[in-house]
Order: structure tokens, then C-alpha cells, then sequence
């Protein structure tokens, strides 16, 4: 599955700023780039690389796990060679209102924050798995392709989004 996830800088993607992210502490996540998605019941957003992932408000599933709001940051690994990882808005969201620990998300995030909606983090990992290619030509570039949101900045080094239109898998 291709993501629906139709960015919008303001709207449903939110990049902090170096002030804004000094306010993680209060969920115990590190003050690296972050990136705040607001994704629709049954919207999809598909990707390739490292990302961290940490589920503020609403439901979501990857890989067939459904991930609820808490302060656990999950880290996700999703090369070419395995199926595109895809988060999946739940249709249960509502049932999962916004984590009392982040209150402190940006103004302009306010008028997103309705029950309907997922509402979660993407952090940088800088966990150095993306230089495996370095030393084992086998891995080079595992975690990149072209990505379809050309011109779109998510704010993330390791983070390639998949959209809506097809793409090339190099092996």
C-alpha cells in the first residue's frame, strides 16, 4: 500500500523548531529533528528508512500492530529489501484522546487536534545503521529511493516518503 498522505506544511505536517523541540523532554525524547504528522482515519502514510515514531493522539497500525498513545518512542528500520512500511490512521482514534504529557505541542497545531485524527511524532534515529553500506557493499543505499514528494520537506535526514504513484526498487 502507497501512502494517501497528502502533506501540507501548517496544515497536517508540523517541522519544530529548535525551541519547540526542546519541550520532548517532557516525554522523555531526545532534542533531535522532529516532525509532527496529523494523519486522517484511514489515511496511509508508506516510507522507507530510519525513523522514530512516537504516537501522541488517536490509533495506528504498522506492520499489523496497532500502536496506542504513550511515551514510548518506537524505532522503525524499513529497507528496500522488505516490504514499504506504512502507517495506517485507525478508525478508533477518538477512543484515544491526546497524551496529557504534551501539552505543551505548538499553537498552530490547535486547530488540528481534533478526536478524529492521529497525531504523532517523527523523530531522526541517528543510530548509524543507515552507513552499513560502508563497510558491506551488499547494504549500500538499502534505506533510499526517489522519493514521489519531491519539493516536500519533512524535516528528517533518514525519512523517505513513498506517495501515491509508483516507484523503482534498485536491487
Amino acid at each position: 500500500m502507497l501512502s494517501t498522505f497528502e502533506p501540507s506544511n501548517g496544515l497536517n505536517l508540523f517541522i519544530l523548531s529548535v525551541e519547540e523541540r526542546r519541550q520532548l523532554k517532557t516525554l522523555g525524547l531526545p532534542d533531535k529533528r522532529t516532525t509532527i504528522i496529523v494523519l486522517q482515519a484511514g489515511g496511509t502514510l508508506s516510507f522507507l528508512g530510519t525513523v522514530g515514531l512516537t504516537l501522541l493522539q488517536g490509533e495506528v497500525t504498522l506492520f499489523g500492530t496497532a500502536l496506542y498513545p504513550s511515551t514510548i518512542q518506537h524505532s522503525i528500520f524499513a529497507p528496500r529489501s522488505y516490504p514499504v512500511a506504512t502507517i495506517t490512521g485507525g478508525d478508533k482514534s477518538s477512543t484515544h484522546p491526546l497524551l496529557s504529557e504534551a501539552t505543551w505541542l505548538p499553537k498552530k497545531l490547535e486547530g488540528n487536534l481534533t478526536p478524529d485524527h492521529a497525531i504523532f511524532l517523527l523523530q531522526d534515529l541517528d543510530c548509524g545503521i543507515e552507513g552499513l553500506g560502508q563497510v558491506c557493499k551488499t547494504f549500500a543505499n538499502v534505506f533510499e529511493i526517489d522519493s514521489d514528494y519531491q519539493g516536500v520537506d519533512f524535516g528528517l535526514t533518514e525519512f523517505q516518503p513513498v506517495g501515491i504513484f509508483s516507484f523503482t526498487i534498485y536491487w
